[in-house]
C-alpha cells in the first residue's frame, strides 16, 4: 500500500522525521515498508523564474533574448522561442545539459 507524507502528515506529528526515519519506526512495529518513493525527485532542477527584459534576437526573427530572474539576486540570460512571453511572467526554466 502506498501511502502519501502528506496524508499521513494529517494524522501523525511528523515533524523533524525524515521518510525513511518514518519507515524504520513503521517497520519496529511490524508495519513494513516496501520501498520509499520521492514524487518530487523528478521536479529537481527546475526553477520558476520571473521575466525581467524581453529583447528580439538580433539573428533570428522567431527568438528572443530574456533576461530572468531566477532568485537569491542571481539573472539568467536565456534564448527563447516562445510567442507569448512578457515582462513579469514567471514561466519554468528547465536546465538543459
Amino acid at each position: 500500500m502506498k501511502v502519501s507524507w502528506k496524508w499521513l502528515q494529517n494524522y501523525v506529528d511528523l515533524e523533524g522525521l525524515t521518510p525513511k526515519e518514518v519507515a524504520e519506526r513503521m517497520t519496529l512495529v511490524s508495519l513494513e515498508e516496501e520501498g520509499i518513493v520521492d514524487a518530487g525527485a523528478m521536479w529537481d532542477g527546475v526553477i520558476v523564474a520571473r521575466i525581467q527584459d524581453v529583447q528580439k534576437h538580433p539573428d533570428a526573427d522567431k527568438l528572443h533574448i530574456v533576461t530572468v530572474d531566477i532568485g537569491d539576486g542571481a539573472t539568467e540570460t536565456i534564448v527563447c522561442g516562445g510567442t507569448n512571453i512578457e515582462i513579469g511572467m514567471e514561466p519554468q526554466n528547465v536546465p538543459l545539459a
